[in-house]
């Protein structure tokens, strides 16, 4: 009994003398815990750079959005002010043979604070035949007039520009028809219409 007694006692001295580490969790880590510091630097230098990505990326996109504003409040000013004609002169000749020519010399203005043109004249015939109301189309045709107008007309941002328009109708195209209205039409590149209603022309045989 003395002997166990011993035997125990001087086990109980070494354990106490000689206590063991606690193990390691994470094993396979170990070989590379020497290279903490610089894996820390990496992940650093990745999150800058992506940062700085970022902020690029950012500073596109708002360039971006302020042209697509700036493009859309243009298109709001063409449409809030669209191109304005008005009659200043007119005069409807009506030959022999029954070929009538049109001219009309008339006040093209751009209100807004861009540019704009206008990319189509025509006149607009109004007229029965056989009792049926109908309309026709007739495009600009060139006159001797010093001033004369052509399409496309290029206005400046709050400019206006006036001159004669001229248009043929020949007596074989509209024999029979009982004309009751002349109206300018036209079309700005933006298709907005600009017209001038039931014109008032001087009839000359």
């Amino acid at each position: 009994m003395t002997i166990l007694t011993t035997v125990a006692r001087t086990m109980a001295d070494v354990a106490l003398a000689s206590p063991t580490s606690p193990p390691d969790p994470f094993p396979m880590l170990t070989p590379y815990l020497p290279y903490a510091p610089l894996a820390g630097v990496i992940v650093a230098g990745v999150s800058l750079v992506v940062a700085i990505l970022a902020l690029r990326s950012s500073r596109g996109s708002r360039k971006i959005a302020a042209r697509a504003l700036l493009l859309s409040e243009t298109a709001d000013e063409r449409t809030r002010h669209p191109i304005v004609a008005s009659l200043l002169d007119g005069e409807e000749r009506i030959a022999a043979t029954g070929d009538r020519r049109i001219e009309v010399r008339v006040l093209v203005r751009n209100p807004a604070s861009v540019p704009n043109t206008l990319e189509m004249i025509e006149l607009r015939v109004s007229y029965t035949v056989a009792g049926r109301a109908t309309t026709m189309l007739v495009a600009l045709s060139a006159t001797q007039r010093p001033d004369a107008l052509s399409s496309p007309l290029v206005l400046g941002a709050a400019s206006s520009m006036s001159g004669w328009c001229g248009f043929d109708l020949p007596a074989t195209l509209s024999s029979g028809w009982v004309i009751e209205d002349y109206d300018l039409a036209g079309l700005d590149v933006h298709g907005n219409a600009v017209e001038v209603p039931r014109l008032v022309l001087r009839r000359i045989r």
